[in-house]
């Protein structure tokens, strides 16, 4: 794979993981590019996906919090999907938010 991702002027390749009950077959370096694009393409609509809707969920809130920290991990399928994975056992996101409360202004 190394060779490939030379040749390919930075081409990016995704490992992807074998599927229960299907039989993995070689791909050719120019099949693995195209398919590890499409992968890549498909994570990047899914990050902007979950963006989206963070951020819609966060403007309708009250009190928007000052920050917001998502953690979340994806793994690209043989097929090109993206799946959220598994954490502790779960599909997991985790959410930090923060608030910073402004100090009033002491007035003379």
């Amino acid at each position: 794979m190394t060779s490939a991702a030379g040749r390919q002027h930075g081409a990016v390749l995704v490992e992807f993981a074998p599927t229960a009950g299907l039989q993995q077959v070689a791909l050719s370096p120019a099949d693995l590019v195209e398919r590890s694009s499409e992968a890549l393409d498909n994570a990047m609509a899914a990050i902007q996906q979950m963006a989206g809707r963070i951020s819609g969920a966060i403007e309708g809130l009250a009190q928007r919090p000052s920050g917001v920290e998502v953690t979340f991990g994806l793994k690209l399928t043989a097929s090109a999907d993206v799946l959220i994975v598994k954490g502790g056992g779960e599909a997991s996101l985790n959410v930090k938010m923060t608030w910073q409360i402004a100090e009033p202004a002491h007035g003379h």
